[in-house]
């Protein structure tokens, strides 16, 4: 960020990037360095770190770039691949799985439970009591 009234010197430009705001790229360049960034990701990415994060939530996510139900950054909630690898299939989206212990990073089996969607709206767990809602 400049100071008001400052000239920055190209020096100080190409040191900071500013010499590269508003420069104009030609499509194929666009395109070469869409490729590049594209290439990245993933485990090819110098920031990675095992495919294993928790969200703001405390859930464990794993990177999955293969499962039909992973999100947009290709992740797939812990929980729910240790129990359809417990079931040998992928859950349905309108079964939940619920932490018995209602600690979210537990992923042991014997801690998980599915809940099915008979119904909208609140249910509550038989073994923590706590209620959840089924939307």
């Amino acid at each position: 960020m400049t100071k008001v009234g400052y000239k920055q010197t190209e020096e100080h430009k190409r040191r900071t990037g500013d010499g590269n705001r508003g420069k104009k790229r030609s499509k194929e360049q666009i395109k070469r360095m869409s490729d590049f960034a594209k290439s990245r990701l993933g485990k090819e990415s110098s920031n990675w770190k095992g495919g294993i994060q928790k969200n703001k939530a405390g859930y464990v996510l794993i990177y999955s770039p293969d499962h039909p139900h992973a999100n947009s950054h290709k992740q797939v909630l812990k929980h729910r691949l240790v129990m359809e690898e417990y079931l040998g299939r992928y859950l349905k989206k309108n079964e939940i799985v619920h932490h018995k212990n209602a600690i979210k990073d537990d992923n042991r089996i014997e801690n998980l439970e599915l809940v099915g969607n008979p119904h909208l709206g609140k249910i509550q767990c038989p073994h923590c009591q706590k209620e959840f809602l089924i939307a």
